[in-house]
């Protein structure tokens, strides 16, 4: 064992690796090894982990700058627990983990410390880690996290963890196997390729329902985290408290936005929430409930909500599709509102979505830097079903000519909307609904 003391750094690492054939340390004698050495500089150990241990002894040891730990004989029953407290002098800025069996509590009291750089290599968690709390360690510059196993189930909940981090914290660069991005490019959504569950837009029949239910049940349970309301937090929980409700959701314009469930228009919290995410134009894709609180619906009709005051200046109806346009006064900022009579698990007719749709973009344009939130009651299956017309919809605009042999892949659609808010459409109709569509704006 290397116990040599080293010139004076002004950092202190901590590296856990796999495999070493130094002699082994008994987990259970962690603290009795590190201790009985004489003011160590650096620490190079082995250690067996014959059962749970902490690594509070090394992170507050008065002296240890480096430190390199090796995990071997891993036992699927112990594991290497979180700190317990905020190390005293000196400060462990460097963090890397090899080959550790890791609790999901693990990462959280790490945004106490004034980490710079931490990487997770070849880990396991023995549940979902909330990755998020890192957020609150503003010292943190490098984020690595590859061939990590997680709870069976829990991808899609772990990617959504890394992509709100990297949006929450943007002076991070994170390193990792697999993002989000991967499956929001959506580069095999609109294809010419013939697949399983990939459905020509010039067809004039229907994809069978059976398909769309197998396809629904195919896609989960990695991508469907229904009642995971953590990681459906928003972006901007730090400058909102309690904001847990709206996912970001990337699009192929890049323009920023929402997708939620329905917000509590009473609250001075949701109008903080719009003011700091500088949020345009809010779509209500759900019918109107007469006990919810709601936002003012006639011209002159205000609301009152903590420090903000929400008038209707403009109110326009169209009944004959269910939709209504309105323009509203947030304590001087103008914010567009566009609601449709949609029910709950039941698609939507062509006619209806179409105008829907274009009155969105048109209340996007008047206002395009700000950003847009879209909502019904929970916030998966109507909102899911319109973000992914709106996404076909921008991809479609992309192309100059539409191919005639073009196909709509089903299956990716799901698969990117679920990684970025679990559960994102539900019914076989949502599923019809966003086909017609496709092939209704393909025309167009």
């Amino acid at each position: 064992m290397n116990l040599t003391p080293t010139a004076t750094s002004l950092t202190k690492s901590l590296e856990l690796m796999v495999l070493s054939s130094q002699e082994p340390v008994a987990a259970s004698r962690l603290e009795e090894q590190v201790l009985k050495e004489k003011a160590p500089s650096t620490l190079d150990l082995t250690l067996d982990l014959d059962s749970s241990c902490d690594l509070d002894c090394i992170a507050h040891h008065p002296t240890l700058r480096s430190v390199a730990v090796r995990v071997v004989k891993l036992n699927i029953h112990c594991g290497i627990n979180p700190f317990s407290a905020v190390p005293s002098l000196p400060p462990l800025t460097r963090l890397t983990l090899h080959g550790a069996r890791l609790c999901g509590d693990f990462i959280p009291p790490l945004s106490r410390l004034p980490l710079e750089f931490l990487s997770f290599e070849g880990c396991s968690f023995a549940n979902l880690p909330n990755i998020t709390a890192l957020e609150n360690c503003p010292t943190l510059s490098q984020f690595n996290i590859k061939r990590v196993e997680y709870p069976s189930g829990r991808a899609a909940a772990f990617l959504r963890g890394i992509y709100i981090l990297e949006k929450a914290h943007p002076r991070l660069t994170v390193e990792a196997d697999k993002k989000i991005a991967d499956f929001t490019a959506y580069q095999n959504v609109l294809t010419d390729t013939a697949g399983r569950y990939r459905y020509h837009l010039k067809d004039r029949e229907r994809p069978p329902y059976y398909e769309l239910g197998q396809l629904l049940d195919n896609v989960g349970p990695d991508e469907d985290s229904h009642w995971d309301f953590f990681w459906g937090k928003t972006l901007s929980h730090n400058s909102c408290t309690n904001y847990k409700w709206a996912s970001p959701i990337n699009c192929p314009d890049g323009r920023p936005r929402f997708a939620a469930e329905l917000p509590n228009y009473s609250s001075e919290h949701f109008w903080t929430f719009l003011s700091r995410e500088n949020i345009g134009l809010i779509a209500t894709v759900m019918h109107r409930h007469p006990w919810e609180e709601e936002i003012p619906q006639e011209v002159g009709g205000s609301l009152t909500a903590g420090l903000f005051t929400v008038k209707c200046t403009e109110c326009i109806d169209h009944p004959l599709h269910g939709i209504t346009q309105r323009a509203l006064d947030v304590n001087g900022k103008s914010v567009h509102h566009l609601q449709i009579n949609w029910h709950d698990n039941e698609g939507m007719d062509m006619e209806s979505l179409t105008l829907f749709m274009k009155l969105f973009f048109e209340c996007e344009a008047k206002t395009p830097d700000a950003k847009s939130l879209a909502h019904c009651f929970s916030g998966y299956g109507r909102t899911g079903t319109f973000f992914g017309c709106l996404i076909i919809a921008l991809l479609l605009k992309k192309q100059e000519k539409v191919d005639p042999e073009l196909l709509l892949d089903l299956e990716a659609l799901i698969r990117a909307l679920r990684q970025q808010r679990g559960c994102m459409i539900n019914t076989e109709a949502q599923l019809e609904t966003i086909f017609k569509y496709a092939k209704t704006a393909a025309l167009q």
